[in-house]
């Protein structure tokens, strides 16, 4: 009798916020092959008027938090290449300004959403979490000739520069967020595959 071996599912990876989000009393659940929270013990209503009321966090480090420089040309270089993959205005994005768009395919069906946030001397892109292999090559494969690609360590504009916040009225909380100040590219680069 020959033994049968199960297949094991690879462990669930933790973002830098996992601590906090137990300390704070999450329910953690699986989610794109990371331990995430998906509800604290005040209940989601309470999260929801208090988002409202105030801020939230939002835990992005499992997403794909993608870098795109240019490869000898200009962020306008990698604005126009961006929007024959999005039907968003790239180009016309100010510096420090974030957009919502849509990956498309070439029949112009939807792939899969991103945040696009111009950084001055780079284009910064959230990508979900689940399909994160996917959009990279995606990317790879039609903006490798303008611009390297790499992964973005992402910090809020003012504690990096040791300011406090200013006091912000509803209203102005409810526009976007500036880009990261600074940013640590990965090993990755537009030439080594996707691991």
């Amino acid at each position: 009798m020959t033994a049968m071996t199960v297949p094991t599912q690879p462990a669930l990876k933790r973002t830098p916020l996992y601590d906090l989000h137990v300390a704070m009393g999450a329910r953690m659940a699986p989610f794109a092959g990371y331990e995430m929270p998906i509800q604290y013990p005040a209940g989601v209503m309470k999260e929801h008027l208090h988002t409202r009321a105030a801020a939230s966090l939002f835990d992005v480090s499992h997403m794909g938090q993608i870098a795109l420089r240019p490869s000898g040309g200009t962020p306008a270089d990698i604005a126009l290449a961006l929007e024959r993959l999005v039907p968003a205005d790239v180009l016309g994005l100010a510096p420090g300004r974030q957009r919502y768009a849509y990956f498309t395919n070439a029949h112009g069906g939807i792939i899969d959403d991103l945040m696009i946030t111009a950084c001055g001397d780079h284009v910064a892109l959230v990508v979900n979490a689940s399909r994160k292999e996917v959009d990279e090559a995606h990317l790879r494969a039609a903006m490798s000739p303008v611009c390297t690609m790499g992964c973005l360590m992402i910090a809020p504009c003012w504690p990096c520069k040791g300011r406090k916040p200013r006091k912000r009225s509803p209203a102005s909380r409810r526009r976007s967020r500036p880009c990261a100040s600074w940013t640590r590219a990965c090993s990755r680069s537009a030439a080594a595959p996707a691991s």
